[in-house]
Formats: structure tokens, C-alpha cells, sequence
């Protein structure tokens, strides 16, 4: 379907689609295009065109009836090339944080600042920070990229690193993300970067996303902060670095028009995401022995006496396959499943005189996803457990990672079928 759109105003389109240009020269998130180009829009996934020098004519391609939509005037507002000027003209290395609701486009606005500065000459960096979202590396997971062309859609550059919270939200885990976003920024000063777009979560309400964003700008020691909204909706955010002399404050319009996800198209992309990145993934075992354990408590401790195991069963009630003491917590793995009680909890305690004890069916563990990191902390990559051999204290995990370079396991607290698809969200710390 040939579609002509006439000069200084734009089209835009929602995936699936393949785009083609035709004739005229345009501009899509700061890169521009030119007849030949081709342009590939995944399902709940969108691109704006804005038509630049005279018309534009595109060839739309979809397997359904293509939806598209013509717009007056151009898709990116002039402030976010302002925008762009301001960050060209700050002292390097700039460490530039956008802030956004959801379905405001800051993926949109962080590509379309990348290509700009790209284009001019700086060695720009990217830390995705929205792990429910991401489009650097797979969910779950803060990421981290550089630029090294200019792109449609950030997911086209390469995974340069990452940090594993476990999690699709940082709600309850501020502290990694924190931690994580930090040290992806050094890295990426180590590399050279000369300009960093932190692109962070939509989580924007609350005291739980005041404290994250807060403390976020603080550690990081933003040069600059970049609110795209669409009605002064992130004032509370924003008004605690009002009176900072070195912080540069922008504020930049939402586009008038963004593709909006529910919750099925963001569930949609996170199981693409798992999907791809598990296609070639093999099963690898691991002693507990031989790693380090994060973010859980099973593999920390030692295994139960016989003494100690025929106690735990009759305070449980059901057959124990194995159980693990360290001096803070018990694990406790049972071949039934049992109902957890505050008289169980309180029993275990008091007898082993600990603060946590978790009881976890023999099958709870199945689907459970890590991430593997090497020995010296660099995140390797994700996997999914298949299953905890009690005999041999050995998990086995589907992953695209060698066995030999795993050093470190860190628990997440969601489950994940071989597939992709997403099972359930659950605690973290549950084993």
C-alpha cells in the first residue's frame, strides 16, 4: 500500500508492518531515511515518519490491514531538539536521566536523542534501567549499550552489559536497581562514553517511585534531567533539584502520538524477549558447593543432620527431601505440599534459632529465574531452573551460558517456561 505524505507532516504507523520508502526524505526517532530504505515494526511496537524537504511516499506491507495514521505536522516536537543542543553543549562526560510516565515515549525520545548525538560525533552510551520494558538485553535485567549506528528501535543494539535484578518492576527492590544503574554507568565512563541516556522506569507515582527516582539522580550525579510529559505530571519529581546549580532541568512534550500497551502487549514483549533469548539454550548442572548463591538462601547454609531432619518432618508434618541450616535462615524442601502456618514458622525458629525459614515444595523450583554472573561479578546472562537435585545438591538450569565461566547464581523472583512464556511473579527471597 503506497501512501503519500505530504511535506512537514508525518505517518504513523503500528506494527506488524514493513515499511518501505518509496520517494522524499524522512526522519524517524532523529535518523533520517532515504528512498530504499526499509523499516521493520514488530507487533505492539510503533514508528513515526515525518516528512522532511518535500512529500514522502512509503509502501506499507502487513499481513493484516495495515494501521497507520496521518499527522499534522511533525511526530517530534521542537523541544526535543533542543533538547539535543542543550545535552551537545554540556560538560562531558553529560549524564542525562529521562524521566516519564508510562506510554509517554521515552524510549522514543531516548532513541531519537542517540541518533542525534550519534550523528554529531559523541560516543554515546545507553543504560536501560525499565526491566519490566527492556530494550536493551532481556527482562529483568538493567542494561546497558552504546551506539555504534544509527537505529530505528533501541533493541537493535548490542547487549554490551547487564545487571540482574529479578524482577519485571523494582517495586520492593530499589536497592538493586540503584546499585545496578550505578555500576553500568561506570562502566560505560570506563569506556569512554561522552554522553549517557539513562532511560529509566514509567514508575512515577507513589513514595516507592519518588524514593527509586530520588535517589537514582542523586547517585548518579546527573548533569542533566529531561521530563517528557504531557501535563506537568512529573512536578513532584522534579521539585526537589529545583535550586541545583550544576543540575540543567529540561522539560520536553510528549509526542501527539505514542503507541499505548496494555498489560497483554507488555506481557507480549517480555515473552518475546524470553523466547529469543532461550532459543539455544542447553540444560547445564551446577553444585551448590561449587557457586556462589544471591538473593536466596538456598546453597548458603549446610545440609540437615539425620537428627535435625527427622525433627523438621514432624514439626511440618510431611516427608522432608532435604533441608539446609545456616545461622540466619532454614531451608526447607518437602516432597508434599504443605500448608505454611505461623506455628510451623515459629517452631523452626525457635529451635534453630534463626530469623527466616522458608518451607518450598520439592516442584516450587521448577521455571525459577537466575541470573549467572562470572567470577569477578560481570553478568554472563539468564537462565531458568529445571530442577534441585537434593541428593547431589545440584541444580540444573536451561541456559545459553557454559557451565565453566557460571560463578555466581542469583535468584529471581519470577517463573519462566522453556518457552518464554511468563508464569508467574512471585517474592523475592523465597528460597
Amino acid at each position: 500500500m503506497a501512501i503519500v505524505v505530504k511535506r512537514g507532516n508525518s505517518i504513523f504507523v503500528e506494527g506488524p508492518a514493513r515499511i518501505e520508502i518509496k520517494e522524499g526524505t524522512g526522519i524517524v526517532f532523529g535518523r533520517e531515511v532515504y528512498p530504499g530504505d526499509t523499516i521493520v515494526v514488530k507487533r505492539a511496537k510503533a514508528v513515526g515518519i515525518a516528512a522532511l524537504d518535500r512529500d514522502l511516499t512509503v509502501d506499507i506491507v502487513s499481513g493484516v490491514e495495515p494501521r497507520y495514521e496521518i499527522i499534522e505536522g511533525s511526530l517530534f516536537p521542537d523541544d526535543w531538539f533542543h533538547a539535543a543542543d542543550v545535552i551537545s553543549e554540556l560538560e562531558k562526560p553529560a549524564i542525562v536521566a529521562v524521566l516519564g510516565d508510562v506510554d509517554t515515549g521515552k524510549s522514543t525520545l531516548v532513541t531519537f536523542l542517540a541518533n542525534i548525538l550519534f550523528k554529531r560525533g559523541f560516543k554515546v552510551a545507553i543504560v536501560d534501567e525499565d526491566v519490566g520494558q527492556s530494550d536493551i538485553g532481556p527482562p529483568c535485567v538493567i542494561g546497558l549499550s552504546f551506539m555504534d549506528r544509527q537505529i530505528f528501535f533501541l533493541e537493535e543494539l548490542e547487549f554490551y552489559d547487564g545487571y540482574f535484578v529479578g524482577s519485571i518492576t523494582p517495586s520492593g527492590l530499589l536497592q538493586r536497581s540503584i546499585v545496578g544503574v550505578r555500576l553500568l554507568l561506570d562502566r560505560a565512563l570506563e569506556e569512554g562514553a561522552e554522553v549517557i541516556l539513562i532511560n529509566t522506569t514509567g514508575w512515577v507515582y507513589g513514595r516507592g517511585a519518588r524514593e527509586l527516582k530520588t535517589l537514582i539522580l542523586r547517585v548518579l550525579r546527573v548533569n542533566c534531567i529531561i521530563a517528557i510529559e504531557k501535563s506537568r505530571e512529573l512536578e513532584h519529581l522534579i521539585a526537589p533539584f529545583r535550586r541545583s546549580g550544576t543540575l540543567r532541568i529540561l522539560r520536553v512534550t510528549s509526542p501527539p502520538r505514542i503507541r499505548e500497551r496494555d498489560r497483554v502487549d507488555r506481557k507480549f514483549l517480555r515473552e518475546t524477549s524470553f523466547e529469543k533469548y532461550l532459543r539455544d539454550a542447553k540444560e547445564v548442572k551446577l553444585k551448590l558447593d561449587d557457586v556462589g548463591i544471591v538473593y536466596g538462601f538456598l546453597g548458603t547454609g549446610r545440609p540437615a543432620t539425620p537428627e535435625e531432619l527427622s525433627l523438621i518432618e514432624k514439626i511440618v508434618g510431611v516427608k522432608v527431601e532435604y533441608a539446609e541450616i545456616s545461622r540466619d535462615a532454614v531451608v526447607v524442601i518437602t516432597a508434599e505440599r504443605v500448608k505454611v502456618d505461623a506455628l510451623m514458622v515459629s517452631a523452626l525458629k525457635l529451635h534453630f534459632n534463626c530469623q527466616d525459614v522458608r518451607v518450598v515444595h520439592y516442584g516450587d523450583f521448577k521455571g525459577t529465574l537466575v541470573g549467572l554472573s562470572s567470577s569477578d561479578g560481570r553478568f554472563l546472562g539468564l537462565g531458568i531452573i529445571s530442577q534441585f537435585n537434593p541428593k547431589s545438591r545440584e541444580l540444573t538450569i536451561l541456559t545459553p551460558v557454559k557451565a565453566e565461566d557460571i560463578a555466581i547464581i542469583e535468584y529471581g523472583c519470577v517463573k519462566v517456561s522453556p518457552e518464554g512464556k511468563e508464569e508467574r511473579i512471585f517474592h523475592p527471597w523465597s528460597v
